[in-house]
């Protein structure tokens, strides 16, 4: 059998894959990004760009967390492909 990992390992590791995500997403575009975070908490992009990685993590956390918002955008996104 597998070995049973703590909750304190299952976080770290957790933690790690998302921080992970989220330097892939900014290296990627990181004025998209900021702009999607800014619209959704009533911030400027700006704002986002000037405060630490950490609030900016959790922010991003809480939109992969949204299923509201992933339902809208792959919705969305299923339209767009139709010609």
């Amino acid at each position: 059998g597998g070995k049973e990992l703590s909750t304190a390992e299952v976080f770290a590791f957790g933690a790690n894959k998302i921080s992970k995500i989220i330097n892939i997403l900014l290296k990627q575009n990181k004025k998209a990004v900021y702009g999607i975070i800014a619209a959704l908490n009533k911030k400027t992009p700006d704002e986002i760009a000037d405060q630490n990685f950490i609030s900016t993590g959790m922010q991003i956390r809480e939109i992969i967390k949204d299923r509201e918002l992933w339902d809208f955008f792959t919705s969305f996104a299923r339209t767009e492909k139709k010609p």
